[in-house]
């Protein structure tokens, strides 16, 4: 196997002693043993009764008494309130990029107030704009221009970024979504123009969690572009209301993207995770969500196999899932 590239500017743990080690030996995209993981819905509007909290038991909690991987932040919406919250600075800064038009997109001008931060920021970036652009013409390199005055910006930032290109491209309704082949195309030319003005800049591809209507079942791996292109596999695990087990071992879940990743030397980032907003106080059992999902990434991390995770919470989550993730993370 290719040993899996260090990504510039993120730490990685010592490696756990073998006592710490969870039974899970390695990551494999088939099912794990239904033990290793607790069934615990995640928080949602779809009316479906959640399991009282004397109900679920989530994971052991892990004996380490910090975070000891590069641990951040979505900087949407409730961003700010989080990074001044949790009991240390965010390592990772994840930063959306607005894909209103050309002009938006490539001016980055989210970057303005966090630029001289000291955390590594991830640039949630639109592989096209909302309108006027369309993934035929971008394969063959009509958009090269607007790339090079994007990569202009990334150049002057004192540390450069991690660029994570056409995010969540299986979900439907995207401009990029669809049409995968034509996809790993134009995510390729992007990333090829952008490193010949940007060398330094680091890309990430990042499906969403699961099976998505925009590329199903194994159609997105055809939206994989080239090998070379790509430093970091991503994957969006924002809730969706799944049980806790099926957004681990079921169909393109964690454990399938983190194989995916390992199979092709490189290290898996969950890059955005927690709920959606509409979560509900009555629906306290996503403490146990928080922290399954610390425990998951922890066995990662021992592996040498992470290269961060970013957590995201909308403005009405419920006490204890924010009680939980000030207490872990």
């Amino acid at each position: 196997m290719i040993p899996a590239p260090r990504v510039p500017g993120l730490t990685t743990p010592t490696p756990r002693a073998q006592d710490e080690e969870d039974e899970v030996s390695r990551l494999v995209p088939g099912p794990l043993p239904p033990r290793d993981y607790t069934s615990v819905p995640s928080a949602g509007t779809d009316g479906r009764t959640a399991p009282t909290p004397s109900a679920v038991v989530p994971s052991p909690r892990s004996t380490r008494p910090a975070v000891d991987w590069p641990s951040g932040i979505v900087r949407d919406g409730n961003g700010d309130d989080l990074d001044a919250e949790r009991h240390r600075p965010a390592d990772v800064l994840v930063v959306p990029l607005d894909g209103t038009s050309w002009r938006s997109l490539t001016a980055a001008s989210a970057l303005t107030p966090v630029r001289s931060g000291k955390a590594r920021l991830v640039l949630t970036t639109p592989l096209l704009p909302t309108a006027g652009a369309s993934l035929q013409d971008c394969a063959s390199g009509e958009y090269r221009t607007r790339w090079r005055e994007f990569a202009a910006v990334l150049r002057s930032l004192p540390n450069a970024p991690i660029v994570d290109l056409g995010t969540g491209m299986n979900r439907e309704g995207t401009p990029w979504s669809g049409d995968p082949r034509t996809y790993a195309q134009c995510w390729s030319e992007v990333a090829r123009t952008v490193k010949a003005t940007a060398p330094n800049v680091v890309f990430q591809w990042t499906p969403a969690l699961g099976s998505q209507p925009g590329m199903p079942g194994e159609s997105v791996l055809a939206a994989w572009p080239e090998h070379d292109l790509v430093d970091i596999v991503g994957v969006d695990a924002t809730a969706d209301g799944r049980p806790w087990a099926e957004q681990v071992n079921g169909a393109y879940g964690l454990n399938y993207w983190a194989a995916f990743a390992d199979d092709r030397g490189r290290r898996v980032a969950v890059a955005r995770w927690g709920v959606h907003p509409g979560a509900t106080p009555d629906r306290a059992v996503n403490a146990a969500y928080i922290r399954n999902v610390h425990d998951w990434v922890a066995r990662v991390a021992a592996k040498d196999a992470l290269a961060y995770e970013a957590y995201t919470e909308p403005a009405d989550v419920p006490p204890a899932m924010a009680e939980a993730y000030r207490a872990l993370f």
